[in-house]
């Protein structure tokens, strides 16, 4: 958490730049088929989305983030995301985000996950993946690497490459 607070920002800038999905998630909103996050970190998404009225459940591994979210009174899972996305039923999320998690995992776990996610997703649902934009000199060549769990950048072109291979347009 002391590291996403010095090196990605305080939760306030996050909640406002991830307010830009909003509009995205809300004309898909289905109480039947909630929003589904993988790798919710601090869970500024997920408290947006209750702040909106939005149903979602937040997935991740971390226990000191789980923690926190269920103290929030948030719907949250302690769950490898792939363990957890295969053990869903088919058709079941309206939308599913993960923001900055992509570049967190290894490449065949990316693929197996992108490939479940496809197919836990409702007809005309959509995914959001949010990574570090590598594509600048500085985010590329430097900041990117702070963070010690990361496993590798992705460029943009590579990730929509590896969207549609798991059968998203």
């Amino acid at each position: 958490e002391a590291l996403e607070q010095r090196f990605r920002g305080s939760s306030e800038l996050i909640t406002e730049r991830q307010k830009q999905y909003l509009p995205i998630v809300k004309e898909l909103h289905r109480n039947d088929a909630p929003l589904l996050d993988l790798g919710f970190g601090r869970a500024e998404w997920l408290k947006l989305l209750k702040e909106h009225g939005i149903s979602s459940h937040g997935v991740d591994s971390n226990d000191v983030f789980v923690r926190n979210a269920l103290k929030d009174g948030l719907d949250v899972t302690k769950e490898d995301l792939l363990t957890f996305l295969s053990q869903q039923p088919q058709n079941s999320f309206s939308a599913v985000t993960m923001l900055q998690v992509a570049e967190h995992l290894p490449l065949r776990v990316l693929e197996s996950v992108l490939s479940e996610i496809h197919r836990v997703l409702i007809p005309g649902g959509v995914v959001i993946i949010e990574i570090p934009n590598i594509e600048t000199l500085r985010v590329g060549a430097g900041t990117f690497w702070i963070d010690p769990t990361h496993v590798r950048p992705l460029f943009p072109e590579f990730l929509s490459f590896l969207t549609e291979r798991a059968g998203f347009s």
